[in-house]
Order: structure tokens, then C-alpha cells, then sequence
């Protein structure tokens, strides 16, 4: 390859994966050619696809998903502060009240609701209302 062409080439950008995810994406591969003979998937395409294609547009509970995930508020508030020291020295009005306002927001965790089980008189009927209740779980 001569120097034009590796001047022309797109920089690619190297993510290291832990080894679990090596393993699951050459489990997956592996199942895929042998259920499908007639498919050639690399790692690199297999990522890529999932990329391109999953998060092009985040859906909302994959948003909140990498949020809960992700978040750190600790960062979250040295980044205000930095923010805050900026505006303050540019002589805006802002407050921390505000900050620490914005900070609180993020995404609200519901609590799971659990299915209530029905009681029965007959013992056994009541075992099957709890072992059904466990799987909807």
C-alpha cells in the first residue's frame, strides 16, 4: 500500500473489549455460521452492525438503561461547579440551587410493581397461585 492511500484512509477508532464480550461475540458468530452455512460475519462487522443500527437512535429505555448505568453524579456536579465558577466570573446570574435542581432530575426509577398472589383456601391452589407469581416475575 503506498502513502496516498493511507493518507485517504478513514482513522479508525480501537476499543478494547473485556473478555466477556469477546467471548459472547464470537459465541454469537459461531452460532450463526453454524445455524446459517452460508453467512460470513467478522467481529468487526458484527460490532459495527450493532452499532449502526442500535444506537443511530437511542429508544428511550435504552437511554435510561446507559443512563442508570452511566451516571455519576459526582462528576455531574464538579462539571457544575466548573460551570457555575465560569458564569459567575462572566457575571451571569446563576445559583446552585439551580444546579443542584438539574442534577436531581435525570430519570425517576420505578419500583417493580409484584403480583399479588390470591388466597385460596385449599393449600395446593395456593401453592400454584405463588409458584405462578414467581414466573411472572
Amino acid at each position: 500500500m503506498n502513502n496516498e492511500n493511507k493518507n485517504n484512509k478513514e482513522p479508525i477508532d480501537r476499543i478494547l473489549l473485556t473478555k466477556k464480550s469477546s467471548s459472547i461475540i464470537t459465541d454469537t458468530i459461531k452460532f450463526l455460521t453454524d445455524k446459517h452455512p452460508g453467512i460470513t460475519i467478522t467481529k468487526k462487522d458484527l460490532v459495527n452492525w450493532l452499532v449502526s443500527d442500535h444506537f443511530q437512535k437511542l429508544t428511550p429505555s435504552t437511554e435510561k438503561q446507559l443512563f442508570e448505568k452511566f451516571y455519576d453524579e459526582i462528576k455531574y456536579l464538579e462539571k457544575s461547579l466548573r460551570e457555575l465558577k465560569k458564569k459567575k466570573k462572566n457575571g451571569e446570574d446563576i445559583s446552585i440551587e439551580k444546579i443542584l435542581k438539574q442534577a436531581k432530575q435525570g430519570f425517576k426509577q420505578k419500583s417493580p410493581r409484584k403480583p399479588q398472589a390470591k388466597k385460596e383456601k385449599d393449600s395446593n391452589d395456593s401453592l400454584a397461585t405463588k409458584q405462578e407469581a414467581s414466573t411472572a416475575i
